[in-house]
C-alpha cells in the first residue's frame, strides 16, 4: 500500500516578499546610532528595547517586531516549510464552504471538505524545513534591500510614531519545495492546485496587507 503521494512545487515571486523575523535589538541600536548620533548609548538601548517590545505588542504585526528580515544560514536566505504549510491551512479555512458547496452532495453524507483545515494539518506536509530563494538557479545569500515606513500605534506610554524597517527579496526569485500528502483521498492534486491558486493572491511572508508576497505557480509536478 502506498501511504504517501509526493509533488514538487515551484513558485515565482511576482513583486517581492518581505521577511518577518525580528532582528537582534543590537542591530536596531546600530541603526539608531547611525541615524540619531546625538542619542547616548543608554538611550539607544532603551529605544531599541521599546521598538522590539512595546510597539510590537501594539501592532497587528506583533510577531514581526519593528525591524524584520529573513532567516539565513551559510547556504543563503530562506523561509521555513512551516510558513508554506500555514498558507495552505489559511486558504483551506477560507475556501472550505465554497468547496463544500461546489461538491454538492445530496446523499446526506459529510463532505470530505468538512473541517478541511484540521484534516489538512494531519495529511499535508512540506518536506523541507528550509526553502531557499533562488535567482537564475543561484541561491540568494542576502536580502535585495529594505523599505522603511512610519507607523502610528498606541503604546502604554501613549500615542507613538515609529519607523518600521522590512528587508525584502525582489523579483525575479523562485521558491521550490516538496509536498507530501496522505493517499486517503482527502487531499489530492486538484485540491492542492486550488489552494495554491487562492494563496497566490493571499500571499506569503510579512506585510501582505501592503501587497507583498504574491506569487505565481510555476510548476506542480507529481513525483
Amino acid at each position: 500500500m502506498e501511504l504517501w503521494n509526493r509533488i514538487s512545487v515551484s513558485l515565482g515571486i511576482k513583486n517581492r516578499i518581505v521577511g518577518g523575523t525580528p532582528t537582534d535589538p543590537k542591530l536596531i541600536q546600530a541603526w539608531i546610532s547611525a541615524n540619531m548620533p546625538a542619542v547616548d548609548e543608554a538611550e539607544r538601548k532603551k529605544l531599541a528595547d521599546a521598538t522590539v517590545k512595546d510597539v510590537a505588542k501594539a501592532t497587528e504585526e506583533k510577531a514581526e517586531g519593528m525591524w524584520t528580515t529573513f532567516k539565513r544560514d551559510d547556504t543563503g536566505v530562506y523561509i521555513e516549510g512551516r510558513q508554506i504549510k500555514a498558507a495552505f491551512k489559511e486558504s483551506s479555512n477560507i475556501l472550505r464552504d465554497l468547496l463544500i458547496k461546489a461538491e454538492g452532495r445530496k446523499d446526506g453524507t459529510k463532505s470530505r471538505y468538512t473541517n478541511l483545515k484540521a484534516k489538512l494539518a494531519e495529511r499535508l506536509f512540506v518536506e523541507e524545513d528550509k526553502i531557499y530563494f533562488t535567482r537564475k538557479g543561484v541561491t540568494i545569500t542576502k536580502p535585495d534591500g529594505n523599505e522603511e515606513r512610519a507607523i502610528h500605534v498606541m503604546t502604554a506610554q501613549g500615542p507613538r510614531t515609529a519607523l518600521k524597517r522590512c528587508d525584502f527579496v525582489g523579483t525575479p526569485c523562485k521558491l521550490q519545495f516538496t509536498l507530501r500528502y496522505l493517499a486517503d483521498g482527502v487531499v489530492d492534486l486538484d485540491l492542492i492546485k486550488t489552494l495554491l491558486e487562492h494563496s497566490s493572491w493571499n500571499g506569503i511572508g510579512a506585510d501582505r496587507s501592503q501587497g507583498n508576497g504574491l506569487f505565481e505557480v510555476l510548476e506542480v509536478q507529481p513525483l
